[in-house]
């Protein structure tokens, strides 16, 4: 096996999960997810402004409940981590709604989501 073989497996998997925030700025405008991801570059206009502005309760982990009728309730996730192996993806959801069923138990159907390292 001649040395372009051996680094054709290292050159193409990436050694760590591509972001899904670089997927969507790709779609948006490949130039500047290229510009972002290899300089660090971002420019702030009225929008990013405004996305930032916007995004910051969302970019809190945690969860908000509420029962929503006498047979639900209703649980907001945030900042939700995702990730495929598979894929070679991460990143997080911003928000999630899960409605949780049967009203004898409510409380053990939320599993404990340790958040700390985010």
């Amino acid at each position: 096996m001649n040395s372009i073989q051996t680094l054709i497996p290292q050159i193409a998997s990436p050694p760590y999960p591509v972001p899904l925030s670089l997927l969507n700025d790709y779609l948006y405008c490949s130039r500047r997810a290229a510009l972002k991801i290899v300089e660090g570059w971002r420019s702030a206009n009225e929008h990013t402004n405004r996305g930032d502005i916007v995004h910051e309760h969302a970019d809190l982990p945690g969860y908000e409940s509420q029962i929503s009728n006498l047979k639900s309730q209703i649980v907001i996730l945030r900042a939700l981590p995702v990730w495929s192996e598979q894929l070679g993806l991460s990143g997080k959801c911003d928000i999630v709604e899960v409605e949780l069923r049967s009203p004898s138990n409510l409380k053990s159907q939320i599993a404990y989501v340790d958040f700390g390292d985010l």
